[in-house]
Parts: structure tokens; sequence; C-alpha cells
């Protein structure tokens, strides 16, 4: 089966050499602060604090955990199921916090897709204060498929 998740990352070294970094034209920052997906369908926005996120897309076997690059932390997470695997999931994991965790919660659904956000256990403290935004960032959520 293949299941696809999404990683939502940020560099830390990078995010503060940015923030010493001002100006470049504003409309190319708020573009880059605009995520789209076409495989998946879906669209994001992220605050101005997240100029420097990075976004890893692996395959999930077997739906296990997925470790991310060295120098990255893995601040959230949506993994997309096709709706029979979600079923399957959910069933088979549900108790089991290393695949469902208590604060994982669906942003959207429909007949063919589900997406559901995970959030970091953990985080190094220097990037702590970004887990502020995840729900709002989850609130921008946009299915962009064409019906």
């Amino acid at each position: 089966m293949k299941l696809k998740y999404i990683i939502i990352l940020a560099l830390s070294a990078s995010l503060l050499f940015l923030s010493a970094c001002a100006g470049g034209d504003k409309t190319d920052d708020a573009a880059k602060l605009r995520y789209s997906n076409a495989r998946y369908s879906f669209a994001l926005t992220f605050p101005e604090s997240w100029s420097n996120y990075v976004v890893f897309e692996k395959p999930a076997r077997n739906w296990q955990p997925f470790n991310v690059p060295d120098n990255f932390a893995e601040i959230f997470i949506i993994r997309v199921f096709k709706s029979p695997q979600w079923e399957e999931y959910y069933k088979s994991y549900r108790g089991n916090p290393l695949f469902y965790d208590k604060n994982d919660r669906v942003i959207f659904r429909n007949e063919e897709y589900v997406y559901l956000l995970r959030y970091s256990v953990s985080l190094p403290a220097d990037l702590y204060s970004f887990t502020r935004d995840i729900d709002s960032i989850a609130a921008t959520f946009r299915y962009t498929a064409k019906k």
C-alpha cells in the first residue's frame, strides 16, 4: 500500500540567519509562504516567521515513523491517506501513541482522502515557539482539486 505523508520542517540556523537578513521583494516573500501540493490537492499558508520552512515528502511503508535528515527538526506532519487506508490505519493504530497520538487530528476528509495533522512530540528548545503557529497554519488548509 502506498501512503504518503508530508513533513513540514524548519532549520533553526537558517531561521536565525534569515531573521537577521531583512529585505527582498515582498511579493516573492509572500509567495514562499504559500505551500501548494498538486499531487495531494491541498495548500497551506505559513506566517512570516516560517519564511524558511522545508517540506519533505516521503512514502510510509507499513505506516512506520520517518526520520528527518540531520540538522532538521519535525515541527508537524500532514499524513495523507486514501479513505480505505485511513479506515485500516485508524482501526489498527488508534491506541498506539507511536502511530496515532491523542493530539493527532483530521483536518480535512472527503470521499477520496483523509488529511491527518500530527504534532511533533519532541523539538529542540529554539524551535518550540513555532508550535504556537501550527493550529493557525492548519486553519489555512485548502483542498485544491478541481471538481
